[in-house]
């Protein structure tokens, strides 16, 4: 009877320990679960996204003339110092046939900053677009830390930064010269490209708020 109830006794202890072992597992894989969801978010927030409904309606904006042939798509109008914004260039073919583009990102603080698709210093070529579709150009920008020095200096909680966007529309032409050093080329021979005001498709500008 003794060795029976001694039994019964290290029984029930062994299935208190396992019982103790399963929830202090659950518990401990609820917590890295939280931490995970944790950086999954903060990650998320760390660029301030355009939606694709967002932008599919600018598509259909220009396509259906609402919009002058291009338009900029933010994610937000203002960020932190240590965030990234995203920014989409969205283009629309108003010609018969197909077309290539040249973007171009500028600004006198440019050189502030991190851009995503360091093509778009220098002239990003997007397309051939098909006549009536649009095209667009997805990239980020995140402050660098002269913007941070900056603020901090001039004790501005707050600043606002302008960037330009210049769309040139890309001639097909194959006997087009090339007449400076300015010359592009958007894709193949018959797709060229001069930044000259008579290639100008669309001039647009954007501008953001950095915050501490």
């Amino acid at each position: 009877m003794l060795l029976g109830e001694t039994m019964l006794k290290k029984h029930k202890k062994g299935g208190y320990q396992i019982s103790l072992g399963m929830i202090v597992g659950v518990v401990f894989a609820v917590i890295i679960l939280g931490l995970g969801i944790s950086w999954i978010v903060g990650t998320m927030k760390g660029i301030k996204g355009i939606s694709d409904s967002a932008l599919e309606q600018a598509k259909t904006n220009i396509l259906q003339g609402t919009t002058d042939k291009a338009t900029i798509l933010k994610g937000k109008s203002t960020i932190k110092a240590n965030e990234k914004l995203e920014v989409a260039i969205v283009v629309g073919n108003t010609y018969s046939q197909p077309r290539s583009f040249l973007v171009v990102l500028s600004s006198p603080d440019l050189n502030k900053f991190e851009i995503s698709n360091k093509n778009l210093e220098s002239g990003l070529k997007l397309g051939p677009i098909q006549p009536n579709e649009a095209g667009e150009v997805r990239f980020t920008i995140k402050p660098k830390r002269e913007v941070t020095d900056e603020l901090k200096k001039e004790d501005d909680e707050a600043k606002t930064y302008t960037f330009e966007v210049k769309i040139y529309k890309c001639e097909l032409d194959t006997d087009y010269k090339c007449g400076s050093d300015t010359h592009y080329k958007c894709g193949s021979d018959t797709h060229q490209c001069t930044i000259k005001p008579e290639y100008l498709y669309k001039q647009l500008f954007f501008d953001f708020e950095v915050v501490l």
